[in-house]
């Protein structure tokens, strides 16, 4: 959002300030039983000159980046004035309606500093429910092309622990080994809990973990139950906790009760009153027990296995990712079963991975690079999954000739960092098969390093709304991988694009549009927000319809920045000019750097 369109509001009355979209007039407010005296003491409270009224709504409005309060009311005011409508949060917060009785003369007070006052607007708040909506044609092609089908990953699930049981899924640094079967039969008895305390097919369940066993086993459990998962990055704290939670509505919420030093169930605990659709916070008592939550390892310890699973059909939500914020708040990226399911065949087919591989996954779950590449995939298939909690390049090494990994993959500093480390301390990477690399472009020295030390090094481009865009194939050689990002992951168009949205032919720079059956539904509660991302045809705006999804590509001044990004690991985005270019055997992405 430009700053254009924001109205900086010094709240009075000692709120603090906060951002407001003018194009969305309305403000949570709190549902309560004692809602008709509430009514009759706002009667009571305002002048007759002032008109107000109740409305419903179900969501926090786009962009307000802030929340309503402890549980019980928060009150809003439209103030006009010039012919502006804009909109001001009031200092009033109460749990129950008599609470309001002691905050009359407040209302009042607030009321005479601002005589523009026209309207009051009481706002309920209502469970979200989300709709998908599909393109008849599109869906077809998908469906006809063997793409998307009725399955869930669910489904998947269980057909891999009934084909090997008593091979190891997942394991993690911390020393965790969970066989498949093990693995189902702990995911079925805490499916069995979240059932019990009320979550039914299409719930948030949010779970903020590290790179812990215990992320699968959660995973899991959501797709025992038609839970949708919505996994958090372990980084964030309390402003962007707050803000995800409310925004996908999530009921019940899964953290560590020690990470990193810190206690992240205690951080979240004085929340609960801006939480308004939270109902329970458990601790994942991994590393310390659990002294003021619910304790995961007791849940599963006292509930008995699931009789049977919820069956969920392949075009429902399955996951809400959330992006990292770069461009503001993080967005709600939703992807179905069929969305996941054709992104990890996909991915697997192109690579060759079978259930002989190891997948080393040293970047976070929340990121779509983990919950997709380093969890999804390798159950998919049967493969092993190989977790670690907290980058070091010295761990990592420990953990890939420990358990003979033979994939890998990660943002460019990951595979910067161990070529570093072998260099300092020689290290076996004889099982390694390849490091897939994405987010940024490949130094020249990287990649030269990686070829005198073995290492199969791949390009890889993608986002979390459509991972992946693009890959190189496994028998490209360094100058493709270079050069280029590869080819259309199966079933992905792509095309490049002017400013104007308008298809460019091969050979012309432009911005890199695709579209295809992994591409997302849409950002959670934000339809304004995704339909910029679309490029329509026939007036069709529906995701993964007929409609390209858009990227855009940040650019910063030169390759020398690209180069101090791997040299001192400053964050940065490669300035990218795409083009659509014509080779022997498909279309390929080549990059050039300005």
């Amino acid at each position: 959002m430009s700053s254009d369109n924001k109205v900086n509001v010094d709240v009075k009355l000692g709120v603090n300030k906060f951002y407001v979209d003018e194009g969305h007039p309305h403000i949570i407010l709190r549902s309560s039983p004692d809602m008709q005296e509430f009514n009759k003491l706002i009667k009571a409270c305002l002048p007759d000159s002032i008109s107000w009224t109740m409305r419903e709504i179900f969501i926090l409005t786009p962009r307000a980046a802030w929340n309503a309060g402890p549980a019980g009311f928060s009150a809003a005011i439209l103030f006009s004035k010039n012919g502006n409508t804009r909109r001001e949060r009031s200092a009033l917060s109460f749990a129950t309606a008599d609470a309001l009785k002691h905050r009359i003369t407040t209302l009042r007070r607030l009321i005479r500093l601002a005589p523009e006052i026209t309207s009051f607007v009481l706002i309920e708040n209502k469970s979200m429910s989300v709709t998908l909506t599909f393109d008849a044609a599109r869906r077809k092609t998908y469906r006809e092309s063997g793409y998307w089908g009725d399955a869930s990953l669910g489904d998947y699930w269980r057909q891999t622990a009934r084909a090997v049981p008593d091979k190891i899924a997942v394991v993690d640094n911390h020393g965790a080994s969970w066989t498949y079967a093990a693995l189902d039969y702990a995911a079925s008895r805490l499916a069995n809990w979240l059932l019990s305390q009320g979550i039914q097919p299409g719930d948030r369940v949010a779970f903020q973990l590290p790179g812990w066993c215990e992320f699968t086993l959660i995973y899991l459990a959501c797709l025992k139950t038609g839970a949708v998962s919505v996994p958090l990055l372990p980084a964030w704290r309390e402003a962007e906790l707050v803000w995800v939670l409310n925004k996908c509505q999530a009921k019940i919420f899964f953290a560590p009760t020690v990470f990193k030093q810190n206690r992240p169930v205690d951080l979240i605990l004085p929340l609960q009153n801006q939480l308004r659709h939270l109902t329970h916070i458990v601790g994942v008592d991994k590393l310390a027990p659990a002294t003021t939550a619910l304790a995961l390892s007791q849940i599963i310890d006292r509930s008995e296995p699931l009789q049977s699973d919820i069956n969920i059909h392949g075009d429902e939500l399955a996951a809400v990712l959330f992006t990292s914020g770069t461009e503001g708040m993080p967005k709600g990226v939703m992807l179905t079963h069929n969305n996941i399911l054709a992104s990890e065949r996909a991915y697997c087919a192109r690579l060759n991975l079978t259930w002989q591989d190891v997948f080393l996954m040293p970047a976070p779950l929340g990121h779509a690079t983990g919950f997709l590449h380093g969890v999804t995939a390798p159950f998919l298939i049967g493969a092993r999954s190989v977790l670690l909690d907290i980058f070091t390049p010295e761990a990592c090494l420990t953990l890939l000739a420990q358990q003979r990994c033979t994939c890998m993959s990660g943002a460019t500093p990951f595979i910067y960092d161990l070529l570093c480390a072998v260099e300092q301390q020689p290290a076996d990477l004889s099982s390694l098969r390849f490091f897939l690399c994405g987010g940024t472009i490949i130094p020249k020295k990287v990649a030269r390093d990686c070829q005198q030390r073995g290492i199969k090094l791949l390009s890889i481009y993608g986002s979390t709304e459509s991972s992946p865009h693009s890959m190189v194939n496994l028998g490209d050689s360094t100058s493709r991988m270079m050069n280029t990002d590869g080819y259309a992951a199966t079933g992905v168009e792509i095309k490049i694009v002017d400013e104007d949205r308008n298809t460019l032919p091969a050979g012309h720079e432009g911005e890199e549009a695709s579209r295809g059956p992994n591409v997302f539904m849409g950002y959670l509660d934000e339809p304004e927000l995704t339909a910029a991302h679309w490029i329509t045809r026939a007036g069709i705006t529906a995701a993964t319809s007929a409609a390209w999804m858009k990227t855009v590509i940040s650019k910063l001044p030169g390759a020398k920045r690209i180069l101090l990004y791997v040299e001192v690991k400053i964050s940065a985005v490669a300035r990218w000019r795409i083009f659509y270019c014509n080779t022997p055997h498909t279309r390929c992405l080549r990059r050039c750097y300005a």
